[in-house]
């Protein structure tokens, strides 16, 4: 989108971001600067990297199971993007493989459908509506200390004070307004000391004495 601009946690701006989100009802403004609908993605010549709702994968029918493998199937890569209202035992559903198995397996017995194996997303948007709604912060640590090495991403309704802390917790880009300065998010990510190594969150103590 015009009115947005994506910067990594390096304080790179990507002008022309390779992620395309799929256009779908209840789309929030911002989630990635390239919408598609799925007619026009089944008629391009290229393979394009796609973002879907990770609703559909923790809630599959055989409706959405077919959409997704013809998106996969015209996609180089697949990522997933959610709202704060999604629980870390859901993320485990599609980024846990010992949990996923589990759940398959019982998915199996009660004649339910599961996303299929292959489906492993390289990149991860986590939408925050509100300004006040930290829940995305947990979902981005959740995943990384239990081994998620994909691309994290952020969008929505955060601030700009808040960079540095979502460094911390693993978070390798965040969608901007277009008025935000590279100085200002400069600032921002560096108010923080951090060991922050890249790929894991770091296991600070709640409390220090």
């Amino acid at each position: 989108m015009a009115n947005h601009q994506l910067i990594t946690r390096e304080c790179e701006s990507i002008a022309d971001d390779v992620w395309t989100v799929l256009d779908v009802t209840g789309l929030p403004d911002g989630v990635a600067l390239h919408h598609i609908t799925i007619d026009e993605l089944i008629h391009k010549n290229e393979r394009l990297d796609m973002l879907v709702p990770l609703a559909d994968a923790l809630s599959p029918t055989p409706l959405t199971l077919a959409t997704l493998d013809l998106i996969t199937r015209h996609s180089s890569r697949l990522g997933v993007w959610a709202d704060t209202s999604i629980l870390p035992e859901q993320l485990d559903e599609v980024f846990n493989a010992e949990v996923r198995a589990k759940k398959a397996k019982t998915n199996a017995k009660q004649g339910i459908a599961s996303i299929p194996d292959t489906f492993s997303p390289d990149l991860v948007v986590f939408y925050v509506p509100a300004f006040a709604d930290g829940r995305a912060f947990s979902h981005a640590t959740h995943l990384r200390q239990n081994g998620y090495t994909g691309e994290i991403r952020f969008a929505g309704e955060f601030g700009i004070d808040q960079l540095a802390y979502l460094k911390r917790t693993g978070v390798d880009s965040f969608v901007l307004p277009s008025e935000v300065s590279l100085d200002t998010v400069q600032a921002a990510l560096n108010a923080l000391p951090t060991a922050y190594s890249g790929k894991d969150a770091d296991e600070l103590p709640l409390f220090r004495s």
